[in-house]
């Protein structure tokens, strides 16, 4: 049998034990709430047992999708009004009902949702539908949430979403895009800030990469959004860019991070690229990857000193070269051999 909820029929106010009742819309509200560990422990627990109870029923009615919006309503502004700089979200949030919240709601969701028809056609979500990616992006704030994200299959999942889109042809709305992006990041931002030890920024795209997120977070970043959004992607693909170990090895043709970034840059991706500041960023990556190919090993051999002709076979001696620059041709094993040549020139 499911207890009964503390929400009031507003969605918004919490009644704490000595019946004050605070509005969990305010900061004000959810420090309070928070702060009363104990009951909002047990309130947040009863809460999320209480929805997976729910959507376990074949079909929901109204009063169903009312009570889920309630727990999605409590977890979203319980993370959004909490301090960030602090943990106290963990005051009154148990670690485990972190993991219960991913594992046993958000995740079997969106699986769920991937399947339905009309996301497939449109990438239109109802606003109950919607609902539920709300907390995934506020819980994006806070270290523990995060990690606890990235370690798991909620990023795959979320590809898999994106990818569910008739086919991987067509991208979702903009609101979705829109909350995608923000979950990418915040989740950066934290795991490379807040993360004990902190992630490296290498590290954090490495594991969106495996999850398939990465690919598909390239695609939604051309999504027209709001207009403040150019800057944080911007600052997202700017990050990305000052990974160049990992660009080199993952973002190379052939590779799926690469060959999506190439479609897109190139117009070739099937979906519209509207945000000029952003698929500027994108074809910039591509330069940026193929200026660092290495050498053909056939260029490589046939390059020598210019004036004592030494040469190697090694790709160490051949990056070694020096090139002249007035000619922008000739290479040198050695600025004295560059000198040489020089004066052997003049003389001449």
């Amino acid at each position: 049998m499911m207890m009964t909820s503390h929400i009031h029929q507003s969605r918004y106010r919490v009644t704490l034990p000595g019946g004050r009742k605070v509005d969990i819309r305010t900061q004000e509200g959810v420090h309070a709430c928070l702060k009363e560990s104990a009951f909002c422990k047990d309130y947040v627990s009863t809460t999320l047992q209480d929805a997976i109870q729910i959507r376990q029923k074949a079909e929901l009615d109204q009063e169903d999708k009312n009570c889920l919006t309630q727990a999605y309503t409590l977890m979203h502004f319980l993370s959004l009004n909490a301090d960030t700089n602090t943990n106290i979200l963990l005051e009154g949030i148990r670690e485990s009902d972190i993991h219960v919240w991913y594992n046993d709601i958000a995740i079997d969701e969106i699986k769920k949702l991937s399947t339905k028809p009309s996301w497939v056609l449109t990438g239109i979500l109802d606003i109950f539908e919607e609902s539920v990616l709300n907390p995934c992006t506020t819980l994006a704030c806070h270290a523990v949430p995060v990690a606890i994200a990235l370690e798991g299959e909620f990023f795959q999942v979320l590809a898999n979403f994106i990818r569910a889109r008739q086919g991987g042809s067509s991208l979702p709305a903009p609101m979705i895009c829109t909350q995608i992006n923000s979950i990418i990041f915040w989740s950066l931002s934290v795991a490379t800030t807040r993360f004990d030890p902190c992630w490296s920024k290498e590290k954090y795209f490495d594991t969106l990469e495996s999850s398939g997120m990465l690919e598909q977070f390239l695609r939604v970043v051309t999504v027209p959004q709001f207009p403040e959004s150019d800057t944080l992607m911007s600052n997202v693909l700017d990050t990305l860019a000052s990974c160049r170990d990992l660009l080199s090895k993952k973002f190379k043709k052939g590779t799926p991070c690469g060959d999506t970034l190439r479609a897109i840059a190139e117009g070739k991706d099937g979906s519209k690229t509207e945000r000029p500041v952003i698929m500027q960023r994108l074809r910039g990556l591509v330069g940026l990857v193929d200026m660092m190919k290495p050498m053909d090993d056939s260029v490589l051999k046939s390059q020598q000193c210019g004036h004592c002709g030494k040469s190697g076979t090694s790709k160490e001696f051949q990056l070694s070269l020096l090139l002249c620059s007035r000619c922008r041709l000739t290479r040198y094993c050695s600025k004295e051999c560059q000198r040489g040549k020089s004066l052997a020139f003049w003389l001449s």
